[in-house]
């Protein structure tokens, strides 16, 4: 059975609403952190202005401004809705006057002397805009931002350079004047990262697009052939009839099938596919179809395995093959007929003995050649049934799925399994599945994994005249 995936990943437009806010919480902590400097010196150093800590109190506005549009953008996410273009403009002023309009409180609260605030500590925060506005993937906002933190820290150093005093002419005005330069290509710099940053999403989203068709694809192939497959176990009389099927994939190289033929027969089938995925998947499925319409016919079975493999022989790809085995079941008798396809070993269950029988392979698997020639008569291998004894088909994923140390399930834990099955009364592909899951500690699937049991009932009719 086809095992449903489902995604946790969170979606783009999440990921934008976290990102955003994550950038905001970054510029809060940097305004927190130029107000606890700013509040800390002139507490050490009362006598520079009396009035500071409540011109500095106006510095908690881009604290509160930034929770309020983390709040509105949370909101607009939940909505599902896009950020209004006004708010991202917006906030792009906010964002680059802050530090400025810092700068100019800690200098008119006299904290710092004119040409001392314009290289104070909130500065930084420049820079810190400048970073952050790359995580919006957008050259231009990021010009635009280090165009507006420039102009608003070239704004000041003119209104210094206006107003100072002789005794604060300590930087000659060239030097002032290279802080907005740098604050420029600081801008310039960010517009390159950000491009670069947006180039990067965009060939992972097509990526991922293109990941996530495929996925749909083969999630869609693994519903296909999961329907393929028989809906219900066949009821024969004086039989028990039990399938089940788990791919290592999503899709896998597997199938078992059942049909009921013109003279009543059972017809029933099992298809090992090297590989697994969605190729093998695929070859099985037009191998299903050939193998029913073959059989329907009614040529002996083993022509109709002839016929198979020169129908598939022409489809396989290079290094493909298919091991089949089909097995007809005569209502009411003991016998059952088998050929196989390059597929075994096809195990036996003497209930009596509580042993095991291996039936090799009747010829080579199919696609090998465009002429398939058993080993054995036309009609196959003749196999007599007494009461709960059980012929078991069955995959190689079971008997050669390793546990950690590289040990492998084998033939013997598996007839085991189908012995204690019998003595304790339970379902031999669930005793099955149990053991070789125990077995394997843990250890991931890397086969496909297929049975079809046919046993005979506990108390079968009398073999017909």
């Amino acid at each position: 059975m086809a095992r449903s995936r489902t995604s946790s990943r969170p979606t783009y437009r999440e990921l934008v609403v976290r990102t955003e806010c994550y950038r905001v919480l970054v510029l809060i902590g940097a305004a927190v952190v130029a107000v606890l400097i700013a509040a800390t010196r002139s507490m050490l150093a009362p006598g520079q202005g009396s009035a500071t800590l409540a011109q500095l109190s106006i510095a908690v506005v881009p604290i509160g401004y930034g929770a309020w549009y983390i709040a509105m953008v949370r909101r607009l996410g939940r909505a599902g809705r896009e950020l209004p273009a006004w708010l991202w403009m917006s906030n792009v002023a906010f964002e680059c006057a802050w530090p400025s309009v810092l700068i100019f409180l800690l200098w008119r609260a006299g904290v710092y002397r004119p040409t001392q605030a314009l290289v104070s500590p909130p500065v930084i925060g420049y820079g810190v805009v400048l970073i952050m506005s790359t995580l919006r993937r957008s050259p231009i906002v990021s010009l635009v931002t280090g165009l507006g933190c420039a102009a608003g820290h070239l704004v000041l150093v003119l209104a210094v350079l206006a107003t100072r005093s002789p005794a604060d002419e300590t930087e000659p005005p060239a030097v002032l004047l290279s802080y907005p330069a740098w604050i420029l290509m600081g801008g310039i710099a960010a517009s390159f990262v950000a491009s670069e940053i947006r180039r990067h999403v965009n060939a992972m989203l097509e990526e991922a697009g293109g990941r996530d068709r495929a996925e749909k694809e083969i999630a869609l192939a693994a519903d296909v052939q999961q329907g393929l497959l028989p809906k219900s176990e066949p009821v024969i009389e004086g039989f028990e009839v039990t399938m089940w099927n788990r791919p290592a994939a999503e899709t896998g190289g597997d199938y078992y099938d059942w049909q009921l033929l013109a003279d009543g027969r059972l017809a029933v089938s099992l298809a090992d596919v090297t590989g697994h995925g969605l190729g093998p998947a695929l070859v099985a499925a037009f191998c299903r179809a050939y193998a029913r319409a073959t059989l329907r016919g009614r040529p002996a079975l083993h022509e109709a395995i002839a016929q198979v493999n020169s129908l598939i022989a022409t489809d396989l790809p290079p290094g493909r093959f298919v091991t089949l085995a089909v097995a007809l079941v005569q209502p009411g008798s003991d016998l059952v007929e088998l050929v196989s396809a390059g597929h075994g070993p096809v195990l036996v269950y003497r209930a009596a003995s509580a042993s095991i029988e291996l039936l090799l392979a009747d010829g080579p698997p199919l696609g090998i050649g465009a002429d398939w020639v058993g080993d054995r008569l036309p009609g196959g291998t003749s196999i007599t049934l007494q009461p709960r004894d059980a012929l078991i088909l069955i995959t190689d994923g079971f008997f050669e799925w390793p546990r950690p140390d590289g040990e492998r399930f084998g033939i013997d834990r598996l007839g085991e399994a189908i012995a204690r099955a019998d003595r304790e009364g339970a379902d031999v592909i669930a005793s099955i599945r149990a053991a070789v899951e125990e077995f394997a500690a843990g250890s991931p699937q890397e086969d496909d994994l297929t049975a079809v049991v046919i046993r005979r009932a506990a108390t079968a009719p009398d073999r017909p005249a």
